[in-house]
């Protein structure tokens, strides 16, 4: 495949892969597409099913596949997995995290903009009702369990918060 390709002509490239809770990523991924085509009924679960039905949600919250194709093996020094939710409990830590991983100095730098910035924070956000909540867990219940098993780390809460 592709990944086995660039890792083969690029054998100490250094993969950074920043994986998130498929039900969050999801959901940001169609808040996202709403800001710049609004629907009339954005939180209703026929919006987000139809949404889903023609979107590419499913293969950007698929990241067990993605993980399988790009890393070669638990011990490989040049794939650098990562959580977002390190991002939201610490991002100065994870900036650093990843800076060193790539062989730069994590202590220079970065003043320009902080680590936690967000430029679109302000903005307002969908709620996700309980019905498109249960949906979205049930239709990524698979992955998550994946995740849980196969990543670990931050991915075991996700088990947990959806009880699975």
């Amino acid at each position: 495949g592709e990944a086995a390709a660039v890792r083969a002509r690029f054998p100490e490239a250094r993969i950074v892969y920043l994986v998130r809770d498929p039900v969050e990523r999801f959901w940001s991924q169609y808040c996202m597409i709403l800001r710049r085509h609004p629907e009339p009924e954005p939180e209703a679960l026929a919006t987000v099913r139809d949404f889903m039905a023609r979107s590419t949600g499913d293969a950007h919250s698929a990241m067990v596949s993605v993980v399988r194709r790009w890393r070669l093996g638990d011990d490989d020094a040049c794939f650098g997995l990562y959580f977002f939710d390190d991002l939201k409990t610490d991002a100065v830590d994870l900036r650093r995290r990843i800076v060193g991983f790539l062989g730069g100095d994590p202590d220079r730098g970065g003043e320009a903009i902080a680590p936690d910035h967000n430029r679109k924070a302000t903005q307002a956000k969908i709620a996700m009702a309980p019905e498109v909540r249960d949906y979205l867990v049930e239709h990524f219940a698979g992955e998550i369990r994946q995740a849980a098993t196969e990543l670990g780390g931050p991915a075991l809460a996700w088990q947990k918060k959806y009880g699975l």
